[in-house]
């Protein structure tokens, strides 16, 4: 739930950044930024689910948030420096989205681990539906965020929740 916060939240930053800041954006830098990360997340997850049979799925999990966390405050400080552009924004938003797929390939096979086997089942259905529940949820409440504070302060504040979501990670106990 924490991550999920942050999960589509670049995405949403730089298209904001793109409209409401720049404001004179065209149509090619609209789908550079929007496509490629669609795209990219098919590619990458079959690749990090099969890294995640063969890795430890806590660490994974530890360093996608990182890496995650990583790429907003690099977006952050470009945003803050104004030294942001489409081709950077991409490349952050490109790294966030396969460290992304890492960390779904790796929390959603742990869940039987973490949850009594009798709940295993209805996690594993939450574990499905949220991120997609939480798409749009999370998508409003950015968009409303970042409304309100700016595309800077959200972006900071992906960076605490994405490094919230890898200490939560850390916290759990089960062998994965």
């Amino acid at each position: 739930l924490i991550s999920l916060i942050a999960d589509h939240s670049l995405m949403w930053i730089l298209v904001w950044w793109l409209f409401m800041t720049r404001k004179n954006a065209s149509a090619a830098e609209t789908v550079t930024l929007l496509s490629p990360g669609l795209l990219v997340l098919l590619l990458a997850l079959p690749m990090a689910g099969t890294v995640a049979d063969r890795r430890e799925r806590k660490r994974l999990a530890q360093v996608a948030c990182l890496v995650r966390a990583l790429c907003h405050l690099a977006v952050a400080a470009m945003l803050y420096s104004r030294s942001l552009t489409v081709d950077r924004g991409l490349v952050f938003l490109l790294i966030s989205t396969v460290a992304g797929a890492f960390f779904d390939a790796s929390l959603t096979p742990m869940l039987p681990q973490l949850v009594a086997p009798s709940q295993a089942e209805r996690a594993l259905d939450y574990s499905l539906a949220l991120p997609r529940a939480g798409y749009f949820i999370t998508s409003f409440v950015i968009l409303l965020l970042l409304a309100i504070v700016g595309e800077r302060i959200v972006c900071l504040l992906g960076v605490g929740f994405l490094l919230l979501a890898g200490v939560a990670v850390g916290s759990i106990q089960a062998s994965t």
